[in-house]
Parts: structure tokens; C-alpha cells; sequence
């Protein structure tokens, strides 16, 4: 009995990353985020024009502070030495929901590309994913569920 106990204890949880804590899942987020921040306050109006919403003065300034958002989460992440805590990826998925609800919104307007806007939000919502398994990871870095 005390073998299977020490073998069960030992087993790999399937859903943890190799490197036990989900630190380079974290780190790659973080690069992500400054390419998509950089990308969100030098080029608005592309990257609005990308996702389906109009190049107005109110969706460009949006599309800035989102882009100001995201490489305030990849400073926090990278600039860590170790991530140990979670905190900067939990806020990532906090603009993750921020995110799907301006596309929600972005949604809901006749001047929208709808299909570009649904692309926009299927990536959005796939990235949250991610976040949400990396936050998971660096907050249970021994695979011990709560």
C-alpha cells in the first residue's frame, strides 16, 4: 500500500508545464504583450482597421490605452527575475475580459467587419486561455490542486 501511495504522489499532473511552474509560458506572454502593445499605439489605426472596428478618434484612442495596458502587463512579467507570484498574468486576464467586451461592443455596431471582429475575439479568447492556465501554473507550481 505505502508503494502505490509514494507512486501517486510522484505521478506528473498532465496539465502542468515541463518546467514545473508555467515561467516560460509567462515569459512568452509577456514578450507577446509588448509586440502587441508596440504594435497598438505605433499603428492604431491598422490594427483597428485588422480586427474590424472603424479608425475613429474613439476607437484609435481606445486601441492606445489597450496597447499601454498590454506592455504594462509584459514589463511587470519580464522585468521579474522569476515570476513567482502570478499577479501580472492574473492582470493580463483582467484585460483579457476587457478586451472581449469591447469587441462585444465592437460587435454590436453596424460599422463593424462582423467576421473580422468574431477572428478578433475567437484570438482574444484563445490568448485568455492561455492566462488563465499560466496564471494557474505560477499560483500551483507543484501541480497540488485547491
Amino acid at each position: 500500500m505505502t508503494a502505490y501511495r509514494e507512486n501517486r504522489e510522484t505521478r506528473p499532473v498532465p496539465w502542468r508545464h515541463a518546467d514545473g511552474t508555467g515561467e516560460r509560458l509567462a515569459r512568452g506572454l509577456g514578450w507577446f504583450s509588448l509586440a502587441l502593445g508596440m504594435a497598438q499605439i505605433a499603428a492604431p489605426a491598422g490594427m483597428a482597421r485588422l480586427i474590424g472596428v472603424p479608425d475613429g478618434e474613439e476607437s484609435l484612442a481606445a486601441m492606445r490605452a489597450v496597447g499601454v495596458r498590454e506592455i504594462a502587463s509584459e514589463i511587470g512579467i519580464l522585468a521579474t527575475r522569476r515570476p513567482a507570484r502570478a499577479d501580472w498574468v492574473w492582470a493580463r486576464v483582467g484585460g483579457d475580459a476587457i478586451d472581449l467586451a469591447l469587441l462585444g461592443r465592437a460587435w454590436a455596431s453596424d460599422r463593424s467587419d462582423a467576421e473580422r471582429v468574431a477572428a478578433a475575439t475567437a484570438a482574444v479568447a484563445g490568448v485568455m486561455a492561455l492566462d488563465l492556465l499560466c496564471g494557474r501554473r505560477l499560483d500551483d507550481p507543484d501541480g497540488r490542486r485547491r
